[in-house]
């Protein structure tokens, strides 16, 4: 089997691809060939992205998307440099052209993770267990550990959050989503996941 792992960056990715996938061979994100059985296929969500993924889709490889909370994800962003509305608009791709394609989810920051992480072995028939270590990736440069969210970045983040999409791994209370830009994340769901 061939599991295709689309990702926003700072969600989760080397912990799935290097701790829950480890037994799987690493295939490098090209169309030019196909991947061995038993490998493990990682795209970034990005604009090259929809074009290989239909590629893979039409395959019938399963995917696998790692979810964290977008205002810890912001936070990550905001730490190493990066932009936060470029994040943003990655989320913004991922729910417009990636979830269409029915990708299974794996909410790495919710307290029944363990029920997607079995939902996802039970549709795919795979045995896959893991010790919930955070993996940080390698060359990571943090320029500020310390970063908080601006008015602004929250605004965006909370605009965000307003799609239905994030509902099954975050419900809201009364529909309003308050982020404290002090903590790096909100407290956990127990959403279940879907089929």
């Amino acid at each position: 089997m061939v599991i295709v792992v689309p990702s926003i960056h700072h969600t989760g990715t080397n912990f799935v691809l290097q701790n829950l996938l480890r037994k799987f061979a690493t295939h490098p994100n090209t169309i030019a060939s196909l991947p061995p059985e038993q490998s493990k296929v990682h795209v970034h969500v990005e604009p090259s992205l929809v074009g290989q993924l239909d590629h893979w889709v039409r395959l019938m490889y399963p995917m696998l998307v790692p979810i964290r909370h977008p205002a810890s994800v912001a936070r990550s962003w905001k730490a190493r440099g990066k932009p936060v509305s470029e994040m943003v608009g990655q989320w913004q791709m991922l729910i417009d052209q990636v979830a269409p394609f029915k990708p299974s989810y794996l909410p790495l920051d919710v307290d029944n993770r363990e029920d997607w992480l079995e939902a996802f072995c039970d549709k795919f028939s795979l045995d896959l267990s893991t010790d919930w270590e955070v993996v940080r990736g390698s060359g990571i440069v943090i320029t500020d550990p310390d970063a908080e969210l601006n008015a602004v970045e929250l605004s965006e983040i909370d605009s965000l959050m307003s799609s239905p999409f994030f509902e099954q791994f975050y419900p809201r209370n009364d529909n309003v989503l308050r982020i404290d830009a002090r903590h790096s994340a909100q407290t956990r769901a127990t959403a279940a996941p879907s089929g």
